[in-house]
């Protein structure tokens, strides 16, 4: 009889030793990770991980995610804790849910999300059961469906997940996303509270004080508030400022400790300064009380606090600060409105436009009606809040001067206080400077109508179109009924301006010239002929068209020193390639009346012109063509030149061809 070996038991028992081997290593590796031995847990996880365990892969994800032991890369936490959901590793298919829903190393997908974590709830995962219950109550990745959500949360809370216990008692509770319920929220409470979970614990004491869904028991609920309270004491005196803020709400009403209102004010204090919004609120009206009816020292206490809210930009802590010392200065004793004035005046210096303007109307009242003390003191405050620059002041001093209002009056001293308003854009300023140094043009000394000048000159330049205008009207005043030396420097200011782009001066060298050119004496002439000349050349159509129409005033009603002018005038713009004034020459030759008539003449400049496109010059050339007017008959050359007119509208052109 042959034996086969037994190899089955064999094989059993090698399998047995090597897991016990890879649960030593992993015991080991746990060992290491605890003690923050994150180099001797990453050789033996990453050793157990190539063979496949996937608690090992698990741990290297959270290794490569933590950046223990190994630079932070979600990438390679990605693979590690996909290797192992690859095994339905629960911890690690719920790991990637954590991650495709938040984004660590992909984009933040709920949808993906949610097929993670239900992969690893079904597993049985209690903190995917949770977060799974969350994304079905608050539709992330999948519709709103609150049975949904309270089937996975209460398979979570089964398993003794604390914060799903907590959820749903406070589901329960409310009635939100569940029928409301105190019994199942008190059973649910309890639970949670029975593994030490505070929330639950003050809940708890909460409903036996009350007698929800249970008979009020003050003993049952000083025993839970009290061992909420040592939780909260414990995380209060470590920072968190909800357990602060609850601890104070328990002092309050005396719940697990004994009343106690100061101590609740410590802890609401402590909660406010981490931005706590109930704890500020509850101080807000604390204090508040305070300013409104309490002994000095309260008022003190209750300033204090409002002033270290306002300078962490707290804007209602602020205004309720504004709102006291406002009091103090419109009826308080003179120690408070000292102490009003002091307050506002380090607000102003912030940066507090709204004090600095209660300032204001605090030393308009002393300017209106206090005793000369105090109007003295009004005085010396707009000095020196104007010389810091704020430049409602500069422009209230000017005024306090300009009517000697608790000071000599001084008009010298008021403009320089207009001025440096003004300079700063104030338009009360501006305009009242604009009236001022108007009345100066129109009937000061030349003194004044210089400074007035100098002043408009600056304000234009800073583009103030009113200085501008103003300046306008003054200069021409001076070209229309001024002296030679008044319009010469008219012209002067005009033409600076003009190659400013400024049109209303350009207009008004234009009339000034114009005038010129119609009824000046010689010189007059010569000098509008030369200014429209220059425009004329920067391609101006205007001025060209101004030196059209005087030259052919010259050549239709001048004498023989006219007419040669103006037909050298034409020559030198024909020259120069002009093609109106090569058509105009054309015309004179043609017509005989400023030259003697010459047909071939005529057609040479018609033809220059017409080579430009001049559709008058086309014409008339294709006519004399047709005609045989100083040109050799040609009717080919007729036809392409009428049709080049008729091509560009012209309409004659045009009505040769129908």
């Amino acid at each position: 009889m042959i034996h086969t070996p037994r190899l089955f038991p064999a094989v059993t028992m090698l399998l047995m030793m090597l897991l016990m081997g890879c649960s030593q290593k992993i015991d080991k590796a746990k060992e290491a990770y605890d003690q923050g031995d994150y180099d001797s847990a990453l050789t033996i996880y990453l050793s157990l991980a190539e063979q496949d365990d996937a608690e090992a892969q698990y741990m290297l994800g959270q290794l490569y995610f933590n950046g223990e032991g190994v630079t932070k890369d979600y990438a390679e936490a990605l693979k590690w804790y996909g290797r192992a959901a690859e095994q339905d590793y629960a911890k690690a298919l719920s790991r990637l849910g954590f991650m495709h829903k938040f984004g660590f190393g992909v984009p933040g997908r709920y949808a993906e999300a949610l097929k993670w974590y239900r992969r690893a709830a079904e597993l049985g995962d209690a903190n995917a059961q949770f977060v799974l219950g969350l994304m079905y109550q608050d539709g992330q990745g999948v519709p709103e469906n609150d049975t949904e959500a309270v089937e996975w949360l209460s398979r979570a809370a089964d398993q003794g997940y604390v914060k799903a216990q907590y959820r749903l008692g406070w589901m329960y509770q409310y009635g939100t996303d569940a029928p409301k319920n105190d019994v199942k929220a008190l059973k649910w409470y309890r639970r949670a509270a029975e593994q030490d979970y505070v929330h639950a614990q003050y809940k708890l004491g909460e409903m036996y004080k009350e007698g929800t869904g249970v008979p009020k028991d003050n003993a049952e609920a000083e025993k839970w508030f009290s061992l909420a309270a040592e939780q909260y004491r414990r995380a209060a005196e470590q920072g968190d400022s909800g357990a602060q803020f609850t601890l104070g709400s328990m002092y309050i009403e005396g719940d697990g400790v004994s009343e106690d209102f100061a101590e609740a004010v410590k802890w609401y204090r402590r909660a406010a300064e981490q931005d706590h919004y109930e704890a500020q609120s509850f101080l807000e009206e604390h204090y508040k009380g305070y300013l409104s009816g309490g002994v000095p020292e309260q008022v003190a206490e209750a300033v204090e606090w409002f002033s270290r809210a306002a300078e962490q930009d707290d804007f209602t802590a602020q205004s309720i600060l504004k709102d006291h010392f406002e009091g103090y200065l419109s009826g308080g004793v003179p120690e408070q409105v000292a102490e009003a004035v002091e307050w506002f005046s380090r607000a102003a210096e912030k940066d507090g436009a709204g004090a600095h303007y209660v300032l204001v109307d605090h030393y308009e009242g002393y300017l209106r009606g206090g005793v000369p003390e105090q109007v003295a003191e009004a005085v010396e405050w707009y000095r020196r809040v104007a010389e810091q620059g704020y430049v409602g002041a500069q422009y209230k001093l000017g005024q306090i001067y300009y009517r000697g209002e608790g000071v000599p009056e001084s008009i010298p001293e008021a403009l320089e206080w207009f001025r440096r308003a003004a300079e700063q854009g104030n338009s009360n300023a501006q305009y009242t400077l604009e009236k001022h140094y108007e009345y100066y043009l129109r009937g000061g000394v030349p003194e004044q109508v210089a400074e007035a000048v100098e002043w408009f000159s600056n304000a234009a330049e800073r583009g103030d179109a009113g200085a501008q205008s103003a300046l306008v009207d003054h200069y021409n005043g001076y070209l229309r009924g001024g002296v030679s030396d008044q319009v010469t420097e008219a012209v002067e200011w005009f033409s600076n301006a003009a190659e400013q782009g400024d049109v209303k001066a350009i207009n008004a060298l234009i009339r000034h010239y114009n005038g010129y050119l119609r009824g000046g004496v010689p010189e007059q002439v010569a000098e509008a002929v030369e200014w429209f000349s220059n425009v004329d050349e920067q391609g101006d159509v205007w001025a060209t068209n101004t030196l059209i129409k005087h030259y052919d005033g010259y050549l239709s009603r001048g004498g023989p020193e006219q007419v040669a002018e103006a037909l050298e005038w034409y020559r030198n713009a024909a020259d120069q390639g002009h093609e109106w004034a090569q058509y105009n020459l054309g015309i004179q030759y043609y017509n005989g009346k400023a030259v003697p008539r010459d047909y071939a003449k005529a057609a040479e400049w018609f033809r220059r012109s017409a080579d430009q496109g001049k559709a008058d010059a086309q014409y008339i050339l294709g006519i004399m063509y047709k005609e045989g007017t100083g040109l050799q008959k040609n009717d080919a050359e007729a036809v392409e030149w009428i049709r080049r007119a008729a091509e560009q509208g012209h309409y004659k052109a045009a009505e040769f061809f129908r």
